[in-house]
C-alpha cells in the first residue's frame, strides 16, 4: 500500500546551466502557473500523511518569478500533519510542512538567501568538486559565484535552515571529490551521489541502495504542467501516471516503465 509522505513540486524545468549529466531531454519547458500550484497544495492538504514538500525537480527553481511566494504560501498552511516514525509510538503530529529545495547556487545571492532564510528547512547546493570540474560539468556556471553564495548561506543561516552541499560523482570528477567533504566541513551536510542516466542506470558498479524503493511507495512528483510521475529520477517525464487535473495525486501510485529498467533499487 502506498502511503504518501512527501511530494516534489516542480516550479520549472528551465535551467540556466547545461549540465553534461542532465537528462531532461526534450520534455516541454515551462513554469508552473499559480493556479496549478494552488491546486497541488489543495490536494496535498487532503492527504494528511504528506509532511514534506520539495520545491524543485528538473530545473533551477529560483528561476521561477513566484518562488518566494510559493514558499510563503506553504508556510502559511498550519494544519496538523501525520508523521510516520520507525519507533514507538510510530506516528506523531506536526503543524505545517517541512520544505526543502535543491539549487545550482548561481542565483542564491545574499539578498535572495536572506529572503528565504528561516523559511526553508533544507537548502541543497550543487557543486561538483573543483572549480575546473564544476565548470566543465555544469556548463555555463561560475564556480566562484556558486562558492561565494554557498559560503554566505552556510555562515548566515538561521538554526532552523540546514545547508547541504551536494556533488554528482562521475569519472571526470571522482579525483577532485576526494577532499570534497573536508573542503565543505562547515556545511550541515555534505553528500556525493553516483551519476545515473535517464534509464536510472548508474555510472559505476556500486551496491544497490536497497531492495525497497522508498520513492515508489512514499513519494511522487508534480511537474510544472500538472503531470504526475512516481519516480524521483524521471527528469525526462517517461514515468507519467496521471495529471493533477485528471485523477490527481491520490491516483499517482502506479509503477511505470522506468521501474523495470532501474538498477538503483533492484
Amino acid at each position: 500500500m502506498k502511503i504518501l509522505t512527501s511530494v516534489a513540486i516542480e516550479p520549472t524545468n528551465h535551467c540556466n546551466f547545461d549540465c553534461v549529466m542532465c537528462y531532461r531531454g526534450e520534455r516541454e519547458r515551462g513554469y508552473m502557473s499559480w493556479k496549478t500550484f494552488i491546486e497541488v497544495m489543495y490536494q496535498i492538504k487532503k492527504i494528511r500523511t504528506i509532511n514534506l514538500i520539495g520545491l524543485n525537480f528538473a530545473g533551477e527553481p529560483l528561476l521561477h518569478p513566484n518562488f518566494l511566494e510559493m514558499i510563503n504560501y506553504i508556510n502559511s498552511q498550519k494544519d496538523f500533519r501525520i508523521v510516520l516514525q520507525s519507533h514507538f509510538p510510530f506516528v506523531a503530529l506536526k503543524r505545517g510542512y517541512s520544505i526543502a529545495f535543491t539549487t545550482n547556487g548561481s542565483l542564491l545571492m545574499p539578498e535572495k538567501f536572506d529572503a528565504l532564510n528561516g523559511k526553508v528547512d533544507r537548502i541543497q547546493i550543487s557543486i561538483d568538486g573543483s572549480k575546473e570540474d564544476t565548470e566543465k560539468q555544469r556548463v555555463g556556471s561560475s564556480y566562484d559565484t556558486i562558492k561565494r553564495n554557498a559560503l554566505y548561506a552556510i555562515f548566515h543561516k538561521m538554526p532552523n535552515t540546514k545547508i547541504a552541499i551536494h556533488a554528482t560523482k562521475t569519472t571526470q570528477t571522482q579525483e577532485s571529490l576526494k577532499k570534497f567533504k573536508s573542503d565543505w566541513q562547515n556545511a550541515d551536510e555534505v553528500t556525493i551521489i553516483d551519476a545515473h542516466n535517464e534509464n536510472l542506470v548508474r555510472s559505476s558498479r556500486l551496491p544497490q541502495l536497497s531492495l525497497y524503493c522508498h520513492e515508489l511507495n512514499h513519494y511522487l512528483v508534480v511537474l510544472w504542467n500538472g503531470d504526475i510521475t512516481t519516480c524521483c529520477g524521471d527528469l525526462a517525464g517517461r514515468n507519467i501516471c496521471g495529471n493533477l487535473f485528471n485523477g490527481g495525486i491520490s491516483k499517482g501510485t502506479k509503477p511505470g516503465s522506468l521501474c523495470k529498467e532501474c538498477n538503483i533499487y533492484r
